[in-house]
């Protein structure tokens, strides 16, 4: 007998209503509870299983969730939500071939099932299958055509491939969950560049990270020189360095109350706004400066190059952060073979990481030096090349016009396209790319070889200045 079998069906309904009303508002620690007092009385329950397997991949509790949805299946081979876990487990631990036939299983199951549809394109975007992609995002649309979480996706999709006009377009959706600047309410007309900006105060407020900030912050220079009064809002700990390279634009940390305007827009809704395809990026390199001073100083201290930079890992709390850390191992591998000295701009290494660097004679340590951006970037201004993962790191050299080599995942961001190694928002940037997922020993394998190449500052310009 099982035990749902000895209690009213009433009272079996109640318990498993709150399961799932508890997991639609989000309140994952309560709904777990409920879902294991649930599933402890109807265990064959596939609904129930999969959700909570759900839940559980979201709290990283991978092998409880593997275990949950191999028996939903058991139940229930043809579990459309079941088998959408089944995928995104596999593709937590980077096995996108099987994350995408249990997506494609998923949608031969249930054609028109929201999540299995835009788990599929995206799974084959990660999976840099952008022709199948694309498609897939098509497919997806034809049958939720108002979807403001597929349209986003398939502008990440678009972008990535170069499509600029169509990206920026469905790029323009993640203001409809929640992204950084949608929860704000602002008393003005949002600009979308269909009137002119000639004599108007315009509100450019930042959002997502401190690399996005970086990279796109030179839109408010065609702003203003499109005769606009620009208020340009960003992270505070990058407001001394925007602030001091950016003129005649009034630069202030978001969160303080702004002088009046007549416009606001986001800061990534302005390359939708001046009609940005990948021939007319606005490259005005280098457009952030470090204090000349601050430089020379740095200069001194460095002593005679080369002078090399490197960073392993960037935000933590990025969604990809996992894929995107290189093994600072590897990096040890670069100092063993390269004359130059090598400096960390890592900011808080954890122990392990820097024991692996801690044997290098020629590795200097200037994590805990990096007080804030504009001290960074007059560090980063005085070497001669910065080796980094995606990171600000990478975004600051960029725009400040160094040499910078930026070691990408298999599935890279969309702002560093496909297929590349150069970079049309930065040109002093060179793409180093993963064969494959995880593979990152080839990737320095290739950066070592273009070490041996690499000399003196002497002999090749690090800077647009130097040109």
């Amino acid at each position: 007998m099982e035990p749902s079998d000895q209690l009213d069906p009433d009272a079996l309904a109640a318990y498993r209503s709150l399961a799932f009303t508890l997991a639609a508002k989000n309140d994952r620690p309560a709904a777990i509870l409920a879902f294991e007092a649930y599933l402890a009385l109807a265990p064959h329950d596939a609904d129930a299983l999969a959700n909570l397997a759900y839940l559980l991949k979201d709290e990283r509790r991978f092998a409880e969730a593997r275990a949950l949805v191999e028996r939903a299946l058991a139940c229930h081979p043809q579990h459309a939500e079941a088998l959408i876990v089944d995928g995104l487990l596999h593709q937590e631990v980077g096995n996108l071939p099987a994350a995408i036939a249990a997506f494609h299983q998923a949608v031969a199951t249930s054609p028109t099932h929201h999540a299995a549809l835009v788990y599929l394109a995206a799974a084959l975007l990660l999976h840099n299958r952008f022709a199948e992609a694309l498609a897939a995002f098509a497919e997806a649309r034809s049958h939720h055509p108002n979807s403001a979480l597929i349209r986003y996706n398939q502008g990440l999709a678009q972008l990535t491939t170069g499509d600029f006009a169509a990206g920026w377009e469905n790029y323009e959706q993640r203001a409809i969950f929640g992204a950084g600047w949608a929860n704000n309410i602002f008393p003005a007309p949002l600009w979308q560049g269909d009137y002119s900006l000639e004599g108007r105060t315009l509100l450019i407020y930042s959002e997502q990270g401190y690399g996005d900030t970086l990279q796109f912050c030179r839109y408010a220079l065609l702003a203003r020189d499109a005769g606009a009064d620009v208020i340009l809002a960003v992270q505070p700990p990058l407001c001394g360095l925007l602030g001091a390279s950016i003129t005649d634009v009034r630069v202030m940390p978001i969160g303080t109350t702004v002088p009046p305007f007549d416009l606001y827009c986001p800061l990534l809704s302005l390359p939708r706004g001046f009609r940005t395809r990948l021939d007319t990026i606005p490259t005005p390199i280098p457009y952030l400066h470090a204090p000349t001073a601050r430089i020379a100083e740095w200069q001194i201290e460095l002593g005679r190059g080369p002078n090399i930079g490197f960073a392993w890992s960037g935000n933590p709390q990025h969604h990809r952060h996992q894929f995107r850390t290189a093994p600072p191992e590897l990096f040890a591998t670069l100092f063993a073979t390269h004359h130059g000295r090598f400096f960390s701009l890592q900011k808080d290494a954890r122990p392990g990481e820097a024991a692996a660097l801690a044997s290098c004679p020629n590795v200097v340590d200037l994590g805990g030096r990096l007080s804030d951006f504009t001290e960074t970037a007059a560090i980063v201004t005085a070497l001669d090349l910065v080796i980094t993962v995606d990171t600000a790191i990478a975004h600051l050299a960029g725009a400040l016009g160094k040499r910078v080599w930026i070691l990408l995942p298999f599935a890279a961001d969309w702002r560093w396209l496909a297929d590349r190694t150069d970079s049309p928002w930065y040109p002093t940037v060179r793409l180093f790319r993963q064969p494959a997922p995880g593979a990152w020993a080839p990737v320095f394998a290739e950066v070592r070889r273009a070490l041996a190449e690499f000399a003196s500052p002497s002999d090749h310009p690090t800077s647009i200045g130097e040109q």
